[in-house]
């Protein structure tokens, strides 16, 4: 439906997805080929198929439509540019099944506000990738909730803790057997322990793990760099 809506044939759009889910996938290993494969299952085969040419643009099309709506519901942060003033509102930022959605309100409103506002989203986000025929995954979601106190002792503004914002976000499964689940929420200090995107990110701006990560890797690299000899092509 998100490749008719820009254009393209149903003919066209039945001749891919059928033939790839009913292709025979065999495994190959360094000791040959298996003789059995598997394919034409059941269940069809979902997805466009790693190395699909069309891939990036397919992704494109269903990802836009779930933006839009997002963005038409109301959701998302305005940012002003300070030198030109111009306004824009963007609802998330999204790589291909890594997303970020993000939401602040307009106007004088309380942490309370803004994780209802969230659970909302939440909930329009899922449900538009469950009409798509994808699913965000509990155990590699999670979220922040940012607000700030004075520190009379600092005499400077910092983050306030999730115990000073008490609050819940839960996940429809979209399943009649399946309990909503809670999503993990993290500090503002905290970013995710398995990196995003191969980097850490934290809602407070330290680079602690970063360096930390980074460090690592350049003292492995170091250390079998000393321990062997460079090829021409390496040197």
């Amino acid at each position: 439906m998100c490749m008719q809506r820009l254009g393209v044939a149903a003919e066209t759009c039945f001749t891919m997805f059928a033939t790839l889910q009913e292709l025979q996938h065999h495994v190959r290993t360094a000791y040959g080929e298996k003789m059995t494969g598997y394919g034409a299952l059941e269940i069809p085969l979902h997805g466009v198929g790693q190395g699909n040419g069309a891939g990036p643009a397919i992704w494109l099309a269903i990802t836009i439509p779930l933006i839009s709506m997002l963005r038409k519901a109301g959701f998302g942060i305005q940012v002003t540019a300070p030198i030109t003033h111009e306004g824009n509102t963007m609802a998330c930022f999204v790589y291909v099944d890594d997303v970020d959605s993000i939401h602040a309100p307009l106007g004088h409103t309380t942490p309370t506000m803004v994780a209802e506002d969230m659970q909302c989203m939440i909930n329009t986000w899922a449900g538009a990738l469950h009409a798509t025929g994808g699913a965000i995954e509990p155990s590699k979601s999670y979220w922040y909730l940012i607000d700030f106190k004075w520190n009379t002792r600092r005499l400077a503004w910092e983050n306030k803790s999730i115990q000073d914002t008490p609050a819940t976000i839960h996940l429809n499964l979209h399943s009649l057997s399946a309990p909503p689940t809670t999503l993990a929420r993290k500090e503002t200090w905290q970013p995710d322990p398995d990196g995003t995107l191969g980097t850490y990110i934290a809602m407070d701006g330290n680079q602690t793990l970063i360096v930390e990560s980074l460090t690592t890797k350049i003292d492995a690299w170091a250390g079998k760099i000393r321990s062997r000899h460079l090829s021409p092509i390496e040197g």
